[in-house]
């Protein structure tokens, strides 16, 4: 019987703990585009900044929401619809950098005015999210 217990105590000793779980937020840094950058009809909005984790990155998830369009005669806002793309892009490592990155895989069509709030959501591999904004107008 003390056989059985010493063997029982040598195994639940020997046993390792599990790891704490991953509960740190991964980083957005933006150096392109800045709040208030002014995009024209067939420009691309090029993305350029880091993304970085302590331990390893999923995914950024990046959306473009319309805010709103000032009428030049009238000067308010008015609600016409507008381009609200969307992209992910899969992240691998604990970093990665990102130049003059083209969003959305496309030019900004005809008919895109006003305001839009560029969204960055950052997730790491454990579930963890950041999120970034930044004001951007298209005329």
């Amino acid at each position: 019987l003390m056989v059985l217990i010493g063997a029982a105590l040598i195994a639940v000793s020997g046993c390792k703990k599990d790891d704490p779980k991953d509960e740190t937020p991964p980083v957005i840094e933006i150096s392109k585009p800045v709040e208030n950058d002014l995009y024209l009809i067939t420009d691309f909005i090029e993305f350029s900044g880091r993304f970085s984790d302590d331990e390893e990155l999923d995914r950024v998830e990046i959306s473009l929401v319309y805010l709103g369009q000032v009428s030049p005669t009238e000067g308010r806002l008015k609600d016409t619809g507008a381009w609200e793309p969307q992209q992910v892009i899969t992240l691998t490592g604990a970093a990665q950098n990102f130049q003059d990155y083209k969003l959305f895989n496309m030019a900004i069509p005809d008919r895109t005015y006003g305001y839009f709030k560029l969204r960055f959501e950052l997730f790491d591999k454990e579930g963890n999210s950041s999120v970034k904004e930044v004001i951007i107008s298209i005329s």
